[in-house]
């Protein structure tokens, strides 16, 4: 059976855009999803499982931090350093996708992400602290403004009858589908779970 599709999480929508991501940040997305897919996974023990979770609290924490280190295998390094790796590793990636697609959109929204890493005011997180401090608005009162702002725009263009019919075959379809995968599951939901933790956490005895 082949991957139907990939779901991502973790990621959070932009505050400034109408649907809440633009075409850079897809074309992006998209290069990572495939850089990531092409790198080497190994099974993971408990010290590094300990060190992922470290670094991921400490960016979410203090990524703004100048002075902020992560841990990578067995030294300390930067997460601007990390980064420029990760996106230096992704360039080839980003050109073979270009060549194929007739474009520079994935290479130019590659070099947009590399000018955020080198200076922290293009990130999204500057540009909402500084418009934060220009409104004197708190985040809830600027996202609940944004929020209205979209709303308005979003509204003003309505779904043709087409679209409308063509949206809502696309839902009965795909209820049909998950009823069908649901009615040909041979494996109950406990077992899924104990087998998916079996897979996921090394070293430990997963008892669901």
């Amino acid at each position: 059976m082949q991957v139907q599709y990939v779901e991502l999480r973790s990621l959070d929508l932009d505050i400034f855009e109408p649907l809440g991501i633009n075409c850079d940040q897809l074309h992006f997305l998209e290069a990572f999803v495939i850089f990531c897919l092409l790198q080497e996974s190994p099974r993971i023990d408990a010290a590094e499982r300990q060190a992922i979770d470290s670094n991921e609290i400490n960016t979410a924490h203090y990524g703004r931090d100048p002075a902020l280190k992560l841990t990578q295998g067995q030294k300390q390094v930067s997460l601007q350093e990390w980064g420029q790796e990760i996106l230096h590793e992704m360039q080839a990636i980003c050109e073979i996708l270009d060549e194929a697609n007739s474009c520079d959109d994935y290479s130019a929204a590659l070099r947009q992400q590399a000018a955020a890493m080198e200076e922290a005011a293009l990130t999204p997180s500057a540009r909402i602290l500084h418009e934060m401090r220009a409104t004197e608005e708190g985040f809830f009162e600027m996202a609940s403004r944004h929020s209205r702002i979209h709303q308005t725009r979003v509204c003003k263009h309505a779904l043709s009858p087409q679209d409308t019919e063509f949206f809502t075959d696309a839902v009965q379809q795909s209820v049909k589908k998950q009823l069908e995968i649901e009615a040909s599951d041979t494996v109950s939901f406990d077992e899924f779970l104990e087998n998916y933790f079996q897979e996921t956490l090394p070293e430990k005895a997963v008892t669901v």
